[in-house]
């Protein structure tokens, strides 16, 4: 729960409402934050954003996602 409330600032109020559905729902969630050459430290994550018309686009490459097999919604 501290990660989201972490996040929530960020979050355009469509993004807020999907996450918050997530969280009332008992959604399985955890965040791939890893890098080939980040590890889990997220300060040393590369991801790029890129906006394209009214979306954005994120390119990233992911070392592993712990869980992932488990869950039901990636952020």
């Amino acid at each position: 729960m501290a990660t989201a409330e972490i996040l929530k600032p960020m979050m355009s109020p469509e993004q807020r409402q999907i996450f918050e559905n997530y969280l009332r729902d008992g959604t399985l969630l955890v965040g791939a934050i890893t890098e080939p050459d980040a590890g889990s430290n997220p300060a040393e994550i590369r991801a790029l954003a890129e906006r394209r018309g009214d979306k954005w686009v994120i390119n990233a490459h992911k070392k592993w996602i712990g869980n992932a097999n488990q869950v039901e919604a990636l952020f």
